[in-house]
């Protein structure tokens, strides 16, 4: 479960009962790895960054989507 206050992003895992804060930005990356759409990491990234994705931007997204997968709340791909 994931819930947005105004200055953060919470995410309940209720397997565990864990809870995570986001930072804004992992959490917009996280709702386009969950809304049904697939994507790229390419375009993930595109979709925060803009289309000119810095090496450090592209590491701090591959860092969540690792994250994301290592918390079991998604199934990233190769």
């Amino acid at each position: 479960m994931l819930r947005a206050y105004d200055d953060a992003v919470v995410v309940y895992d209720e397997g565990p009962g864990d809870l995570h804060a986001l930072e804004p930005l992992a959490a917009q990356a996280l709702m386009l790895c969950l809304d049904g759409q697939p994507r790229t990491e390419a375009e993930i990234g595109a979709a925060l960054f803009g289309e000119t994705l810095d090496d450090e931007c592209a590491q701090l997204l591959r860092e969540w989507l690792r994250t994301f997968e290592r918390l079991g709340w998604l199934v990233c791909s190769e």
